[in-house]
């Protein structure tokens, strides 16, 4: 698969963030189900607490004096181009601990700001070459960051339309 242009990755994020701002409102979410260990709406948790994260890692990526540096498993991650399915864990402060629907929503709305406001910065992201920390994949460079975003909620969403049908 081509590469995306930072722009066509954004616009596909926050087409992402609006799919899940919608799928707050949905019924059932935290009924048990036959797909995940988790409810639909510990899955939008997780996607809320990751999304809050990361544009804080991306600005983190920015002012670092650490040359990015993606390890073996962020490598393999990023040329499959999707998330293999029950092959890791989610890092001790991604896992749902029960926060309210209403702050996951808002959650998503500052994601949705934050995203928008990246648009002006396309020159930054394309040539900083720093990184910051990702649990299980290295040092990501900003960009990098934006494109395990997008993965990440693409696996999620995925998962999500299969619990809600």
């Amino acid at each position: 698969m081509a590469e995306m242009s930072f722009i066509e990755l954004l616009q596909k994020l926050q087409s992402q963030v609006e799919s899940l701002i919608g799928l707050c409102d949905a019924s059932g979410l935290e009924e048990k189900n036959d797909v995940s260990q988790w409810s639909a709406l510990s899955h939008l948790e997780h996607l809320s607490v990751t999304g809050k994260s990361t544009p804080l890692l991306i600005e983190t990526a920015f002012d670092s004096d650490t040359a990015a540096c993606m390890n073996d498993d962020g490598k393999r991650l990023f040329s499959l181009g999707y998330f293999p399915r029950g092959e890791t864990q989610s890092p001790d402060f991604a896992i749902p601990k029960g926060i309210k629907i209403n702050k996951i929503r808002n959650n998503f709305s500052r994601l949705q700001k934050q995203l928008a406001a990246f648009e002006s910065r396309e020159q930054d992201f394309l040539v900083c070459q720093k990184g910051a920390e990702h649990p299980f994949l290295g040092y990501l460079k900003p960009r990098d960051w934006l494109h395990f975003l997008f993965l990440h909620q693409t696996h999620h969403l995925g998962i999500l339309k299969e619990i809600l049908g």
